[in-house]
């Protein structure tokens, strides 16, 4: 049986690698053909969009594939004529045409077994890392290849600089217009359970193609509509829709973005004289690593704050679990009362011995026990649910009261006494629900080191300071050991995650976890400037 599975598992690899060989072959056929439209100095293209094929194959299968691809660019460029330029032997034109590719695998190898990049951008460095590949790998391989056609007799030595030049440029341009596409196609087609969360959604989106359609129109605008006035700004106005596009979603963004514009610009630059065609690429090459690093940094922070909702949520069903009895409890009781009072209500109706003023008293206490009992689990069901992290205007005061029923619940079941010292509401910016996990995570934390305390007692109170406005959780237990690390609990048994968390959630909000004293602990928050009305 395993030995079938296996042979399967064979059989479906060499399809899957014949069928890329193939698209690969067919693609840099059409692609090399493609380059003439495009001229530079020493008579070679400024627009190789092959190398940025190359480079997204061997980015995502590795530096195995570069051999595949030297293989197949070889036969390619047989096919084309190429073979004729070159005045030596057999293997110095296997030589000559197999260096790039081969000098791309040895280079991204490196990038791989650092862990520098990563198809999914989730880390701030891959996208740096990517644009500095697109530019280190062609800057080797350019005056590698030059040097061989030199040798070769297909390039006179008096061209070696602009020659590289060219070759440098043509990849480059390539790489930053067609590997960030290529790369995130091959990535939306994984399974979605080998995905980051939420990776492909903004795609799906109707807001995404609207937004990129309508830069897709502005820029062919720029481009058809009013070339020379383009050109005399030197292409700068490329820079908005792909800052657009950038922050708003990411190197999905990016991507399609470069890609776009820096097709629709090559009908533009061809028309324009060797040397300015060079200037105009190499500027464009700029705006497009630009575009890119931004869209990874935004596609990293996204990915951050994906994983803090992830952790937050999990931790918020930890704490529901750990206090599942008290939470039973304290729904048991409007609930009991509520069957006391309509049975009371039924008697009194079956003995026909009633006054309109008993029913009706009868009536309103069980609205008001079912009206708390609403509250109580609408305040457990939002807290308990996943979202994404989405700040607004708020204050102190609806934050910490839409807590106060789970900390009242703990703290009443292990017998502290839990005191609010809120003023007056002061106005914040943040994700409620995860600022509500946080205060609950702290004052959870110190009712649970209180347990052998004599005084039990928690303290949570607001103040406002010169630049933030300050929730405090006080409490009178043995406090926080001396050699305290984050990750850390001050209880005996306790793993310190939700400190972590809550440490997480201060900073996605552009606040900080503080320790006043070793018994309480702090969450400065930005003060809200933004005028909007609360909610």
């Amino acid at each position: 049986m395993a030995v079938a599975v296996t042979t399967q598992r064979f059989d479906r690899e060499r399809r899957h690698l014949l069928f890329l060989c193939a698209i690969y072959g067919i693609a840099y056929y059409l692609l090399f053909q493609a380059v003439d439209t495009m001229i530079g100095l020493a008579g070679f293209s400024l627009w190789f969009p092959a190398a940025g094929l190359r480079f997204a194959l061997i980015f995502v299968f590795g530096w195995r594939f570069g051999l595949i691809a030297a293989a197949i660019e070889i036969a390619v460029q047989g096919l084309l004529g190429e073979w004729a330029h070159w005045h030596y032997s057999p293997a110095f034109i296997v030589l000559g045409i197999s260096a790039p590719p081969l000098i791309y695998s040895m280079v991204m190898g490196v990038f791989r077994r650092k862990n520098l990049i990563s198809i999914y951008f989730q880390q701030h460095h891959h996208a740096i890392w990517f644009v500095l590949a697109a530019i280190i790998i062609p800057a080797i391989t350019a005056p590698v290849s030059t040097a061989l056609q030199i040798l070769g007799n297909r390039l006179p030595a008096s061209t070696f600089l602009d020659a590289s030049l060219s070759f440098w440029v043509g990849d480059m341009v390539g790489i930053l217009m067609v590997a960030p596409v290529a790369i995130l196609a091959f990535s939306l087609s994984q399974p979605d359970n080998s995905r980051p969360p939420n990776f492909g959604s903004a795609l799906a989106g109707k807001s995404f193609w609207a937004e990129f359609g309508a830069l897709t129109a502005v820029t062919a605008i720029l481009v058809f509509g009013a070339p020379g006035f383009l050109m005399t700004v030197k292409g700068f106005p490329f820079l908005l829709p792909l800052l657009w596009m950038s922050l708003r979603f990411g190197f999905k963004g990016s991507a399609l973005a470069v890609f776009m514009v820096n097709l629709m610009v090559v009908p533009v630059v061809v028309q324009l004289g060797t040397e300015i065609r060079t200037e105009h690429q190499i500027l464009l090459a700029l705006l497009s690593a630009t575009a890119l690093i931004i869209g990874g940094l935004v596609t990293s922070k996204q990915h951050i704050e994906s994983q803090l909702i992830s952790s937050a949520h999990h931790d918020r069903l930890n704490v529901m679990g750990d206090m599942a009895s008290q939470i039973i409890h304290e729904l048991a009781q409007p609930t009991s009362i509520t069957a006391m009072y309509a049975k009371e209500s039924a008697r009194l109706l079956a003995s026909g011995k009633h006054s309109p003023d008993q029913i009706t008293e009868a009536m309103d206490r069980i609205a008001v026990q079912t009206e708390r009992l609403n509250n109580l689990i609408g305040n457990m069901k939002q807290f308990a649910a996943k979202g994404e992290l989405s700040p607004r205007l708020t204050d102190t005061h609806t934050v910490i009261n839409g807590a106060r029923d789970l900390i009242d619940i703990f703290a009443k079941n292990l017998g502290v006494q839990v005191r609010y010292d809120l003023p007056r509401p002061l106005p914040i910016f943040v994700d409620g629900i995860l600022l509500q996990q946080a205060i609950i995570n702290l004052a959870k934390n110190g009712i649970e080191a209180m347990t052998a305390s004599e005084t039990k007692r928690l303290t949570i109170s607001t103040r406002l300071s010169e630049t933030t406005v300050d929730v405090s959780v006080a409490d009178t237990g043995p406090g926080l050991p001396v050699n305290y690390q984050e990750g850390q609990s001050s209880k005996i048994d306790g793993m310190g995650l939700g400190l972590k968390i809550t440490s997480g959630i201060a900073d996605a909000h552009d606040g900080k976890l503080v320790w006043v004293t070793k018994n309480e602990a702090v969450i400065q928050l930005p003060i809200a400037r933004k005028r909007a009305p609360l909610t």
